[in-house]
């Protein structure tokens, strides 16, 4: 029997009730949500257009890949927030803190995932997935060797916003 996969599915009320709780608080929005933080002062694309681009990439009209993806949103949120949120929380802490200090938690949330997202800028993509390299020529023009930090317009325009009822 070793190797061999075991699924246990079971019911948690106190699980369904805290899931419940969230989704009856609020959310959490990460992106480039600011709209003073989304202008930019080299050029005519805001922070979201040229944001869009890198996070799905781009093809030319003959449907080449211009801009490979590069998703600094999308892939570090999903291969590294959980273990993010786990390495900063204990979870009795987070249950406590949905029911005492729902606000709190979701601000806890909002932090943790800046700072997935920003440690995606740092090393060129998400623990799993790296970031594809520059076009050479390209990367000969430019003054650093990191992607997508030239300026540090997008990276700097990224939050997150907590939005829902807490009273």
């Amino acid at each position: 029997m070793a190797g061999d996969n075991v699924k246990v599915k079971f019911e948690s009320k106190l699980l369904n009730q805290l899931l419940r709780n969230m989704k009856k608080h609020g959310y959490v929005k990460v992106g480039i949500l600011n709209s003073s933080k989304n202008a930019r002062s080299d050029s005519e694309l805001n922070n979201a257009s040229i944001g869009a681009v890198h996070e799905f990439g781009l093809k030319n009209s003959s449907g080449k890949e211009a801009i490979p993806e590069r998703s600094f949103l999308r892939m570090p949120l999903q291969d590294d927030f959980d273990a993010a949120l786990e390495a900063k929380s204990d979870p009795k802490q987070l249950a406590e803190d949905l029911v005492k200090n729902p606000k709190g938690l979701f601000e806890k949330i909002g932090n943790v995932a800046l700072g997935v997202i920003t440690e995606a800028f740092d090393r060129g993509g998400s623990s799993k997935t790296k970031w594809k390299s520059l076009n050479p020529e390209y990367a000969k023009t430019k003054k650093v060797n990191q992607i997508l930090v030239e300026t540090q317009q997008l990276r700097e325009s990224i939050t997150y916003e907590v939005e829902g009822s807490f009273e």
